[in-house]
């Protein structure tokens, strides 16, 4: 009795490790892709439609995204995010050909210019722009934009450095304007924002908070 307790027992194992081994394969249990056409997404701030395969409840596959402002990927997806290859149209006419990974353009591509004007990726995965109208951009691109750190060189000859998220400047950087005074510090949606350091064109320098591109606190230095 207890051999065949103990045979059962072994036979039982052995087969749970075996449909273990299985699902970590994707074989069994694992989910179907769904075609959908016109579904709702939000991505934080940003909504937007999606046509074709889900996996999990999110695209995964081959699909299309179009945002409300009319820029589009299409191409491959995992875990709701751009992975593979693809294509992004811009809202501003500029688009992406290669290849993403975990929403970031990645790897080989080449970005087109609303001007019609190319630029190759480097191997580093960073990029050096000069627009049709002079202002230009050398760092990374993400999934809606600029995103990651970089250097941004305005037409009129102001300078931001520090980091982007989707096309803005966000997070920490320094701004330095065309005729000399400068800003360090927080920005969100491209506007001063959280604490900085404001030095006008003669050296002075003041730190204080910032609400919105708006000076709410100030404290001149010494």
């Amino acid at each position: 009795m207890k051999k065949a307790f103990a045979l059962l027992s072994g036979m039982v194992i052995s087969a749970l490790i075996f449909l273990s081994a299985l699902c970590g394969l994707g074989i069994v249990f694992a989910p179907r892709p769904v075609q959908v056409n016109g579904k709702r997404f939000t991505l934080g701030d940003h909504s937007y439609t999606y046509n074709g395969s889900l996996l999990g409840g999110k695209p995964g596959g081959s699909g299309e995204i179009v945002f409300p402002d009319g820029s589009r990927f299409l191409g491959e997806f995992a875990d709701g995010r751009f992975h593979g290859t693809g294509i992004y149209h811009s809202a501003e006419g500029w688009r992406y050909e290669g290849t993403f990974a975990e929403g970031q353009m990645i790897g080989s591509g080449t970005l087109f210019g609303a001007d019609g004007s190319t630029l190759t990726q480097s191997p580093d995965g960073l990029f050096d722009y000069v627009s049709a109208v002079n202002w230009q951009y050398s760092g990374a691109l993400g999934e809606l934009g600029q995103t990651g750190t970089g250097r941004f060189v305005f037409s009129g000859g102001g300078v931001y450095e520090g980091e982007f998220v989707r096309g803005a400047a966000e997070g920490q950087g320094r701004f330095r304007s065309e005729d000399s005074w400068s800003y360090e510090g927080g920005f969100r949606h491209g506007l001063f924002d959280g604490s900085g350091e404001l030095t006008n064109k003669d050296g002075a320098k003041s730190q204080g908070s910032w609400v919105n591109g708006i000076q709410v606190t100030s404290h001149e230095n010494d």
